[in-house]
């Protein structure tokens, strides 16, 4: 016969044993988005900055690094990463990139290759979770992604995205406008993108307070910084802060973030 405090015992282990069962078999996220990226570009030197926040139809989940490295070819991205049904972004740039090319002619070869599995993935969003849908993905530039090089003795950048719309019923998922600099880009000037979250920083660069940035990188800082302080459940530090001119890629001192060392 077991004693009171054996029963008790027992119905505290079952619990326990009950609450880690639940846990354990908690979904993951079913897909997973990224948020700010700014990018300037001069003719002698390109800046890569991103914000470290991932989030998903549960919120704001975790930290990670959203600069990614394919040898010479840098990419930030915003907009949707992965997915369950086997979306995943940077495994699609990094093929992309293995095929070789210009970085106008890799940024094209992604994009391309996107738009089947984005369909399936906004597809599978826009039935099951309708309101997520509509809050973040329609009429929504997702993914965005800005490539960064240094190519023919000057820095390269390309941005490729597309956006969602549901018409008649029927979801479709278009790629945008390419924008390439140098291409479409005056070339002496300092061209500045912003994806993902971009009202606060957009705002602030049209501020006096803006044109007292000493730097580009702090000019960087500052814009995804304003849209962390605008959208804490999204968009978080530490900002990751990528330099890329003729003696290579290197993070701005103490802007590495969660991001791995560069990779020879």
């Amino acid at each position: 016969m077991l004693m009171p405090s054996a029963k008790l015992s027992l119905k505290v282990l079952s619990l326990f044993g009950f609450v880690a069962l639940c846990w354990s078999e908690w979904p993951e996220p079913r897909i997973a988005s990224g948020t700010t990226v700014v990018v300037f570009r001069t003719p002698t030197v390109a800046v890569l900055s991103a914000d470290s926040g991932v989030f998903s139809q549960q919120g704001r989940g975790h930290n990670e690094c959203k600069i990614a490295q394919f040898g010479k070819v840098f990419i930030g991205h915003a907009g949707i990463i992965r997915d369950k049904l086997g979306y995943d972004l940077v495994a699609d740039v990094s093929e992309a990139v293995r095929k070789g090319g210009s970085l106008k002619e890799i940024a094209d070869r992604w994009q391309e290759s996107s738009i089947d599995p984005l369909t399936r993935a906004m597809t599978w969003v826009w039935k099951h979770d309708p309101s997520y849908f509509a809050k973040y993905f329609q009429e929504k530039d997702s993914p965005d992604v800005a490539f960064v090089t240094f190519e023919d003795n000057e820095p390269a950048f390309a941005e490729r995205d597309f956006t969602t719309s549901v018409m008649n019923g029927k979801l479709e998922v278009l790629p945008r406008e390419p924008q390439d600099c140098p291409g479409k880009c005056p070339i002496s000037a300092v061209v500045e993108r912003t994806l993902g979250y971009n009202d606060t920083a957009d705002q602030l660069v049209a501020s006096t307070e803006f044109r007292k940035a000493n730097s580009l990188v702090e000019a960087s800082y500052k814009m995804i910084k304003s849209e962390a302080d605008a959208h804490p459940d999204a968009v978080a530090e530490p900002i990751s802060i990528l330099i890329i001119d003729k003696s290579g890629a290197h993070w701005a001192p103490g802007h590495q973030g969660v991001c791995p060392d560069i990779a020879p």
